[in-house]
């Protein structure tokens, strides 16, 4: 079952305000295999603008999978994700939290909040490979990703 099980390319969001992990992250996801679009936004209010403006019709627009970090500039991703999950045409898409937070209070929030995986941020290039590496096989490779636009992710 690799990408060729997929009928369309997933659509992936990435809100991240550090340029280098976006990039990393950006790189790693390419060395996957897992054939994907990525949007890579890196600021609180311009990915909540860029999501209401999916969810009041530009669906070309809305991703299958959303990694999201927490500690943004202008408006939190606790924020942004609240918003997601009080969203109709959001609320089913899987919101990954991305984050170097490993605080109890931040975690429980987030899954109180929506959140569909939360994961700290791994120190060391390698385990950063291995995340991202099981994200892609997990999420995009074997997980059932809600329509989007009516047409199954996969």
């Amino acid at each position: 079952m690799g990408s060729a099980y997929l009928a369309t390319k997933a659509h992936i969001l990435l809100v991240e305000d550090n340029a280098a992990d976006a990039w990393l992250f950006q790189d790693l996801l390419a060395k996957t295999g897992v054939e994907h679009n990525l949007t890579v936004i890196d600021d609180g209010e311009d990915a909540s603008a860029f999501l209401d403006r999916a969810a009041q019709g530009d669906k070309q627009l809305l991703p299958d999978l959303i990694l999201l970090d927490l500690n943004l500039p202008r408006k939190s991703g606790m924020e942004i994700l609240k918003e997601i999950k009080q969203t109709a045409p959001l609320q089913s898409i899987p919101v990954l939290v991305l984050t170097s937070s490993g605080s109890d209070r931040d975690v429980n929030s987030a899954y109180a909040s929506g959140a569909n995986a939360y994961f700290r941020k791994p120190v060391g290039l390698t385990k950063v490979e291995e995340l991202i590496d099981l994200i892609a096989k997990c999420w995009l490779q074997f997980a059932c990703l809600p329509p989007r636009n009516g047409v199954p992710a996969r």
